[in-house]
């Protein structure tokens, strides 16, 4: 999504007026689509999954304060960019952001979408320590990804960093694999 942000700020420095809102308009929504189903949602989905049952709606109901305590600040706050900024440099600086943001999450935040069937199971993966779960992410996924979609080699199977099944034989859970 970042670079549709340094698309949009680029835009502004068009020559024409009516190009320079086309392409503004353009990137704009198509930062909108990209932005919708996928990081506009991350927060909500993440937070509802993560918690236990007995405490969602506690966690859910911090979830969205700080969501829109966020939104709130960032809309007092960004007339104010725009005039010392301007709109080209403030889209870069978000870009930015958002691209450090990547990085971090990539790094810090654990994946619920693996075949995670229970709770039980999403204790599992939390209880992996950060630690752990950056060098994974270092150390496995990075040159896995790097063989396999940049050098085209076709890897074997990337290391699992949850092991399930001395838990899926546990609780009686079928292995769908």
């Amino acid at each position: 999504m970042f670079p549709l942000l340094l698309a949009t700020g680029f835009s502004f420095k068009a020559t024409r007026t009516i190009t320079e809102n086309a392409l503004v308009a353009m990137f704009l929504v198509l930062y909108t689509f990209a932005y919708s189903p996928g990081a506009g949602v991350v927060p909500f989905l993440y937070s509802s999954e993560i918690f236990p049952q007995v405490l969602r709606e506690v966690g859910m109901a911090w979830a969205s304060a700080v969501c829109w305590m966020g939104a709130g600040i960032l809309a007092l706050t960004v007339p104010a960019l725009i005039h010392s900024l301007g709109q080209t440099t403030l889209l870069g600086l978000f870009a930015g952001l958002d691209a450090f943001a990547l990085i971090m999450v990539w790094l810090f935040v654990p994946g619920t979408e693996r075949q995670i069937a229970t709770m039980e199971e999403m204790n599992y993966v939390f209880g992996v320590t950060t630690r752990r779960h950056m060098d994974y992410q270092v150390n496995e996924v990075a040159p896995w990804c790097y063989e396999h979609y940049i050098r085209r080699r076709k890897e074997k199977d990337l290391p699992p960093l949850y092991r399930y099944a001395r838990l899926r034989e546990t609780i009686n859970i079928p292995n769908n694999s």
